[in-house]
């Protein structure tokens, strides 16, 4: 079958409007032909198909920022609200998933070897050597 890309186009972008779509899959379930289709022609690398999902998605999040913030709105999302307006370490204080590193390390005392003119040999710390 025979596809006019620039209707394709044309109806890629009214399925944006028309059903909100915040991906370039979800507009593709809306379209023909195929999703794998779309993307072999290049589709999800249009500026004109970036910038209208783009704009769903900030109207889209404009919207639940508005339910969120509002007094009625249940905690769990007025804290979602909140993380998506906080600077990094409000972010990083409401992070839940927190992992502390510790570890013991046993490094072994190195120690130096002095050969001397005469072939004698002594051992002693790397401390003790720093000091000499």
């Amino acid at each position: 079958m025979d596809y006019n890309k620039d209707e394709i186009l044309n109806k890629c972008l009214k399925a944006i409007q028309e059903h909100k779509c915040t991906t370039f899959d979800e507009m593709s379930l809306y379209v023909a032909p195929t999703r794998q289709t779309l993307y072999n022609w290049g589709f999800d690398k249009f500026d004109i198909i970036k910038e209208a999902i783009g704009q769903q998605k900030v109207i889209a999040k404009s919207r639940m920022k508005k339910n969120w913030q509002s007094e009625e709105a249940a905690p769990a999302l007025q804290i979602a609200a909140f993380k998506l307006m906080a600077d990094e370490d409000e972010f990083n204080k409401l992070i839940t998933n927190k992992s502390d590193v510790k570890a013991d390390v046993n490094i072994p005392q190195l120690k130096q070897v002095i050969i001397t003119p005469n072939g004698s040999t002594e051992q002693s710390d790397m401390a003790d050597a720093q000091s000499v």
